[in-house]
């Protein structure tokens, strides 16, 4: 999926002569884009962006904050066994996952956590079962930039070896990120700043997915 940086390079290799550094835009299914769409979607907030920098160009990526998809069966093995892993318990493989996922220290993370999630943690896990029975994860990427703040709210996992990083979150979004994944492994992920309301929307349009498909 991300192949931004072959792609670019193939593109560079036809300009080596130009002067200057030029600029390449792609979204993030791999696709070139136009300048002028890059530029038109900046204000709409169904999008993030990041540029990267290489030797000879600039890559600039427009990034869909929400994001479906289907693991393969060696996806979702591998996924599970990850879990189980990390929370030394077997995973009950009839349940929805939700992972909530820090990726290190952004811009808002020393108060969004805190804000975002100070309400009565039981009533929103509450909530999140009357729409379908589910695994609940805290999942951070690297320790040194965890505090207080975080710890003694909730229960943190260490993603050891980057397997959820990996599958979901290969580029680092201001706020944290979270994927909500089925029983049959669809899922729904989502990039940036985000609160309770989009989890439970997402949650509950999974499950009616998934509930629709079982049926047929």
């Amino acid at each position: 999926m991300f192949k931004f940086l072959y792609i670019a390079l193939f593109l560079i290799a036809l300009s080596l002569n130009a002067q200057e550094k030029k600029t390449y835009y792609f979204d993030n299914e791999s696709n070139q884009i136009t300048k002028k769409e890059f530029i038109k979607s900046l204000n709409n907030r169904d999008y993030l962006f990041q540029t990267f920098e290489i030797d000879t160009a600039f890559i600039s990526v427009r990034f869909k904050r929400k994001n479906t998809g289907q693991l393969n069966e060696n996806e979702f093995n591998t996924l599970k066994t990850s879990l189980n892993d990390i929370t030394k318990k077997e995973l009950n493989d009839e349940k929805f996952i939700l992972i909530h996922y820090y990726p290190g220290a952004t811009p808002c993370l020393k108060s969004i956590y805190p804000s975002l999630w100070n309400n009565d943690d039981s009533g929103y896990l509450n909530q999140l079962n009357n729409i379908t029975s589910i695994n609940v994860y805290f999942v951070f990427r690297n320790d040194d930039t965890l505090d207080d703040s975080y710890t003694n709210k909730f229960v943190w996992l260490k993603d050891k070896k980057q397997t959820i990083e990996k599958q979901f979150f290969k580029y680092i979004f201001p706020c944290g990120s979270f994927v909500v994944i089925s029983d049959t492994g669809e899922y729904i992920s989502y990039y940036g700043e985000y609160g309770k309301h989009s989890v439970l929307d997402f949650t509950k349009e999974l499950s009616k997915k998934t509930k629709k498909r079982k049926k047929n």
